[in-house]
């Protein structure tokens, strides 16, 4: 979906599920010190590598020292470093990876107030087991953003963007274009995004230089009136949506399994990447309903929200407008067609290249946070076990990103982005959406630290 101008980046759930700690101060808010060390102990550990187990090793410690994992191991066998911080799942809590979203809006909003800030942001990504997102629209501030949380100066997620949309409407023609992606590509934006495209020689024109300046484009499909196959041409390195397939390659819901078939098996043969958003159809659909619509508004996260942006979502929402078409029937019937390309491609042999995203801060109420759990209950309602819906938010982005040492597992090495939740969460993917605790680079957030930030952040809206 096009990233509307009156969103933002929002949500986040009230965590109150904790651990039992024993010993030490709380980790500073903006970083870690160097030489930390934390024993997770009596933890449950769903290591998502494919090629392992995909049950739970139960009973495990997890040490985290200088903000990489350094051992794990039988909790009865692993000595716990003197001086550690020392945290005990008393058996009851799985850990793994922090999640990732791969489709999220965060800059240059429209109406949303000065005092926002990249922390406010971040609260709402923790909060809900983020640790690292991929922004798809990007912007001149998201090289601070990045800088910063890298050299510690902020505790934020791992930060990832590509260009600016490109939108054909703004060029007047090819050599204009060029010349913008010559500077983003200078600029260092690493990928970029093709957005609005009709014209089949923009869409050549964008491959063509962008695989002479060594970076990769992602993005939307070329359409309408164009098959699937002619943006799997350019050899693009992501899909941006499911809702891409579906929009070339569905012309009647009645037998859409029929006609998506040689679509599905091309995308499928190519390898290309393919990120989800589903859950931009569910709000949809229940946004275009006058009695859902008022339950959207009502949700307790929003109170995480500016008021602002509660007031444009509400008054000036595009899915409200009466020419914008469809009832809810309409959306959910749609809604099903994307779910069904999700599993028919995990069939195909690509769940290893499906990528979980949500679009969030993009169209109006997706809210960040919340929003990767729904897309992650409605891979799951499509037909993807819950292991398999995680994998598309862990192991896959680590494969996307060539950072496979880096995270995406957990294992020894790898740097401590971990996810703590109460509950076996392949046996109930909802248990994800309430952390008992979120590791980011090494920095412990108990399930309190989460709520006081949310509370803090409820708090600064509400003055």
């Amino acid at each position: 979906m096009m990233p509307n101008k009156t969103a933002l980046v929002s949500t986040i759930v009230a965590l109150a599920l904790g651990f039992q700690v024993q010993s030490a101060s709380a980790v500073s808010a903006t970083g870690r010190r160097i030489g930390d060390t934390t024993a997770f102990i009596n933890v449950h550990v769903i290591s998502m590598n494919p090629d392992q187990k995909k049950a739970p090793v139960k009973r495990q410690t997890v040490i985290v020292q200088d903000g990489r994992i350094v051992e794990i191991g039988k909790t009865k066998k692993v000595d716990v470093p003197d001086g550690a911080k020392v945290i005990n799942g008393k058996g009851k809590l799985y850990v793994l990876p922090g999640l990732v979203d791969m489709h999220v809006h965060n800059g240059d909003v429209p109406g949303l107030p000065e005092d926002l800030t990249p922390e406010d942001i971040y609260t709402l990504y923790f909060a809900n087991g983020i640790t690292t997102v991929f922004d798809m629209a990007g912007f001149k501030q998201a090289f601070r953003w990045k800088r910063d949380i890298d050299r510690g100066k902020v505790l934020g997620p791992n930060f990832n963007f590509t260009s600016p949309l490109i939108d054909e409407r703004d060029y007047a023609s090819l050599a204009q274009l060029e010349a913008t992606i010559r500077k983003w590509v200078k600029s260092g934006y690493p990928y970029i995004k093709s957005h609005t495209i009709s014209t089949p020689a923009m869409l050549t024109a964008i491959h063509d230089l962008a695989g002479k300046l060594g970076v990769p484009v992602v993005g939307h499909a070329l359409r309408p009136g164009s098959p699937i196959q002619a943006t799997l041409a350019h050899k693009p390195l992501m899909i941006a949506h499911i809702e891409e397939i579906l929009s070339t390659s569905v012309t009647s819901e009645i037998d859409y399994e029929g006609q998506l078939e040689t679509p599905l098996r091309d995308v499928a043969e190519s390898r290309v990447w393919v990120t989800t958003t589903n859950t931009v159809y569910e709000i949809i659909a229940n946004t275009v309903d006058d009695a859902s619509f008022a339950r959207l508004l009502n949700r307790p996260e929003m109170r995480y929200l500016p008021p602002t942006v509660r007031q444009l979502w509400e008054f000036q929402n595009k899915f409200r407008d009466p020419t914008f078409g469809g009832n809810r029937d309409f959306w959910m019937t749609l809604l099903s067609v994307e779910s069904y390309i999700a599993n028919r491609l995990s069939e195909l042999g690509s769940l290893d290249r499906l990528l979980l995203g949500s679009d969030a801060g993009g169209p109006e109420l997706v809210l960040p946070g919340f929003s990767i759990h729904d897309e992650l209950r409605l891979l799951v309602t499509a037909g993807l076990s819950p292991w398999e819906a995680i994998r598309t938010g862990t192991y896959n982005p680590a494969v996307f990103f060539d950072a496979l040492e880096e995270g995406g597992t957990v294992e020894v090495g790898k740097r401590a982005d971990l996810l703590f939740v109460k509950g076996n969460p392949l046996k109930k993917i909802g248990r994800l959406a309430k952390p008992a605790g979120l590791m980011v680079n090494g920095v412990w957030l108990s399930a309190d630290d989460l709520a006081d930030r949310l509370e803090a952040l409820a708090d600064k809206w509400a003055s």
